[in-house]
């Protein structure tokens, strides 16, 4: 793994040390390939989707009740069906 630089250690005229830091973040640190771009603004149009959803609803106890039993029902098979 390559030794990761975030700062140069610099001698002062005066006798101090200083630390500057490097540019952040480094280039090629974070190399995120373009299919995990995608999905992950995918998931952001969809979060933004359930707010405006939410605002909406009569009440957010109705909604949050259906997911519940929802979550539940699907628990239930995934327990009922396992070998």
């Amino acid at each position: 793994m390559k030794k990761l630089v975030i700062c140069k250690k610099i001698r002062q005229p005066n006798g101090y040390v200083a630390y500057i830091p490097e540019p952040f973040p480094v280039r090629g640190m974070f190399d995120i390939g373009q299919n995990l771009l995608n999905k992950a603004a995918e998931a952001e149009r969809l979060v933004g989707k359930l707010d405006g959803i939410t605002q909406i609803l009569p009440g957010i106890e109705i909604f949050l009740k259906m997911f519940a039993l929802k979550d539940a029902a699907y628990s239930y098979c995934l327990r009922s069906c396992a070998i």
